[in-house]
This record gives structure tokens, C-alpha cells and sequence, in this order.
């Protein structure tokens, strides 16, 4: 993979000046050419006059089987009867590639599209956008920015490298009964991190004989990615040793210095410490994730609420980074056609409104009505708990690398230091950024 050096380092500073901190607004103008009425000559739906059949890869969507792949796909089942998804299983897909096919769908996420482009997976939808009629202005103001920036990243602007589908959004949770026995405060909507790890110690502590942690992070980028900190800098050197990864270091010790958060080796509490132990009293979390286990939230009796993500005082209508799922089409896709028309269907108000009801998907709509609508099929939230939940926006994410995952282990050994070793701060950032250094330049090395 050659190329993707080229590819990063060469844009890097064209998506650094498109603004990563604009916060979405008119970045629609930006992507795609002005999508107006569907030209019915540019789109040919003959595709669906014979039986045809689309291969689906997931990668990051979470559609685990042929089941949820049919139900995901419904609206355009319905609407094209000679349509069939087929779910493929087991796929390698550097195999699959080097035996020259590749699948007509590939289910994924924008964390993960910076290494399909640069696979050649992701083909550009943005004549189809056009054809079809698809506003790119009908989509949530921070994917279309995203989408942007991933456009200006391969020095291709206009270029659209998928259909947006679902979206995610970042929440806190946090379990009622502890705060009740500490005789503490629910958190509210709009937190600060400072506010949140504050009163995460009120919640610390040793109550009837169990032991109580009040707030849990996870990895560092629990805290950089909704800041847009990126891991690497427009020289593709590492920027981990700086003021901005200072300071959410400093948050951090702040919370390890709350007695009894941290025990021997253990200074990271997962969900299940949440859900099954209960005895974490506050957990950052995405959205998606968090309904899919209330049936084991509900049975492990745990007495949950929902606010939303913590905010930074800089800018406090941003909550986690944006994060959604999108079908790629790749343009080697023996159904090319079919596969985008078959995925535009997904994206109408009425499909939108389904998926959320019923598919527990969050709708990536510009559109109040329609991402209200979601869970109201399993009467899992309230308005009230919904609009705490987005009271904040999206936040920008980092500049995307394909050394983003090896550096984020690195910035998990630097925590670990910091929590158990009691390593000061200016000296697991600056260790850090010189193993991350190393390691950059080791994966250089083999992709030349």
C-alpha cells in the first residue's frame, strides 16, 4: 500500500484548512455536485427487471446474519421484488481481492473508510448522488462535513465514498440507585468533563460494604476524538506530546487521584462493571450500543438514566465525535448499479423512519421528526431522555491515518503509567510520542 502515504501526507493540509472545526455548517455545499430533481435517463432501475442478486460484506455495521441483513434491508426489498442481499460470511477480503472480485456492498464506518479508499473499495457516488436526486444537505450537517473531509483527503473534492445509512451518538449513562445511596444529584445534560469527574467523586466510595467507582473513562481517545485531536501531525510525525493532550491527561489525573478509583493493576472499569456488577456509577458510551443491551440492563435490574456525552468548556454544544455507517460501493462491483440504487432506498424520510422504529437505527436525517422516532417501536426511551441525549451535537472528528490504531495503544500504555506507575505527565507524553515516532516510521518502512 504505497499509495497511502502519499494519500495522507499530500491532502493532509487541505483537510486541516477545510475547517475541522466549523462544526458542520454549510458543509453540504461542499460535497457532491447541487442534487435536484432524479434524472430518470441517468438512473437505470431496468437493473432490477431480472432477478439480481447483491453480495454484502459487513465490516463495521453490525449486521450479524442473513436475517439482519434482510431486515436492514427491507424498504428496498420491498420496493424491487427481483432484489436478493446475500450476506457473506467468513470473508477475507484481502483473499477475495487478490482473486479479482470483490463484494457489491461493503457495510462499514467512517472510523474504517480511510483504509477502504485506500484499498480501492470505496468508489465515488457523487454522479449517482446527482442522478438520483439526493440532496447531501438532507443528512445530519457533521457527516456531510465528514464525508468533505474524506474527499479532500484523497485531493478529490466532490467525491461522495458512500451512503450514509445509520449514526450514532455518544451518551453518559449512569446508574440511579448509586447516586440515591450517595443522597447525590442525576448528572445533567451539558456537563463539562471537569463537572462529570467532579462529581464522579461524590459517587466514589464504600457504601453498605460495596465499593463504588463513580466515573470510568476507557482509552484516552474516550477524551481526544471529541476534541478532533489527531494522533499524527501534516508532517506525518506524532503529535501526542502537546498542550491539548496535556490537558486531557490532566483530567485524568485528576480523576486517578480520587481515592479508590484505582485498585493494584485496575484503573479502567468496562460496561459490564456497569451493567452486571453495578457498581460503576457513570459510563461514557455510544448510543446504539447502550440499546441493544437494556434487555440485560432491564434483567440485571440495573436502574439506568441517560444524559448526554460530556462537553469541553471550549465548546460545550459538542458532544462525542461523529460516527455513523455507511454502504460502500466499490466501483470493480459486478452490481454496481443495483447496489446504489438498492441503498438509496434507505435513505427516504419513510425508510429512515422504519429503520429507527423498528431497526433501532439512529437516522443520519437532518430531520428532528425522523431521528425522534427512534426505539418508539420497543417504547424504549421518552422524549425527555431523547432530548437530553441530543442536546449536544455531534463533534468533528481527528484527521484520520492509517496509524491511527497503533497509536491509540501507544496513548493506552501512556494512561496505564500515568494511573498505576505514577509516571508525571510531561514524561509518559513525551515516551509516548517517541515509541509512536518509531512505530510510524516502521510502518513506512514496509509500505515502501
Amino acid at each position: 500500500m504505497k499509495r497511502s502515504l502519499v494519500i495522507y501526507l499530500g491532502f493532509m493540509v487541505l483537510l486541516l484548512l477545510a475547517g475541522c472545526q466549523n462544526g458542520g455548517q454549510d458543509a453540504s455545499k461542499d460535497v457532491g455536485k447541487d442534487a435536484g430533481e432524479p434524472d430518470p435517463e441517468a438512473v437505470d432501475e431496468s437493473v432490477f427487471d431480472e432477478p439480481v442478486t447483491l453480495t454484502l460484506w459487513n465490516k463495521a455495521m453490525g449486521i450479524i446474519d442473513q436475517e439482519k441483513a434482510d431486515e436492514l434491508f427491507a424498504p428496498a426489498l420491498e420496493k424491487y421484488p427481483n432484489l436478493t442481499i446475500e450476506m457473506l460470511q467468513d470473508v477475507n477480503i484481502e483473499e477475495m481481492m487478490a482473486a479479482g472480485t470483490v463484494p457489491d456492498l461493503i457495510a462499514t464506518s467512517n472510523y474504517s473508510l480511510l483504509q477502504e479508499i485506500d484499498r480501492e473499495l470505496a468508489g465515488d457516488m457523487s454522479d449517482f448522488f446527482e442522478a438520483k436526486g439526493i440532496p447531501l444537505d438532507q443528512f445530519n450537517p457533521a457527516i456531510v462535513e465528514n464525508l468533505n473531509h474524506f474527499a479532500e483527503l484523497t485531493g478529490k473534492p466532490g467525491a461522495i465514498y458512500g451512503m450514509p445509512v445509520s449514526m450514532n451518538q455518544g451518551v453518559l449513562a449512569y446508574n440511579k440507585d448509586i447516586f440515591d445511596q450517595f443522597g447525590v444529584s442525576y448528572p445533567e445534560a451539558g456537563m463539562t468533563w471537569d463537572e462529570v469527574i467532579e462529581l464522579s467523586k461524590q459517587v466514589t466510595g464504600n457504601v453498605g460494604g460495596t465499593d463504588y467507582i463513580g466515573l470510568s473513562t476507557g482509552g484516552p481517545q474516550m477524551l481526544t476524538r471529541p476534541r478532533s485531536l489527531s494522533v499524527v501531525d501534516e508532517n506525518g510525525k506524532a503529535a501526542i506530546n502537546t498542550p491539548e493532550y496535556t490537558e486531557v491527561f490532566k483530567q485524568l489525573e485528576q480523576l486517578y487521584k480520587i481515592p479508590g478509583v484505582i485498585n493494584g493493576d485496575q484503573y479502567n472499569y468496562d460496561f459490564n462493571f456497569f451493567m452486571e456488577e453495578r457498581r460503576l456509577a457513570m459510563a461514557p458510551y455510544w448510543f446504539a450500543a447502550f440499546t441493544s443491551r437494556i434487555p440485560i440492563l432491564e434483567e440485571a435490574g440495573v436502574n439506568w438514566g441517560l444524559t448526554s456525552f460530556p462537553t469541553t468548556s471550549e465548546h460545550p454544544d459538542l458532544g462525542r465525535e461523529i460516527d455513523y455507517h455507511l454502504f460502500l460501493v466499490p466501483e470493480t462491483a459486478k452490481n454496481r448499479e443495483a447496489a446504489m440504487q438498492a441503498v438509496a432506498e434507505l435513505v427516504t424520510e419513510e425508510a429512515q423512519t422504519y429503520l429507527g422504529k423498528e431497526v433501532l437505527r439512529l437516522s443520519v436525517l437532518d430531520n428532528e421528526d425522523v431521528r425522534n422516532a427512534y426505539a418508539e417501536g420497543a417504547g424504549l426511551y421518552d422524549q425527555e431522555e431523547l432530548n437530553e441525549v441530543f442536546s449536544v451535537d455531534p463533534a468533528p472528528t481527528p484527521t484520520p491515518t492509517l496509524y491511527d490504531g497503533e497509536i491509540y495503544s501507544i496513548l493506552g500504555e501512556a494512561q496505564r503509567k500515568l494511573a498505576v506507575d505514577k509516571v508525571d505527565i510531561n514524561t509518559v507524553l513525551r515516551e509516548a510520542e517517541e515509541e509512536a515516532d518509531a512505530k510510524i516510521q516502521e510502518l513506512q518502512e514496509k509500505e515502501s
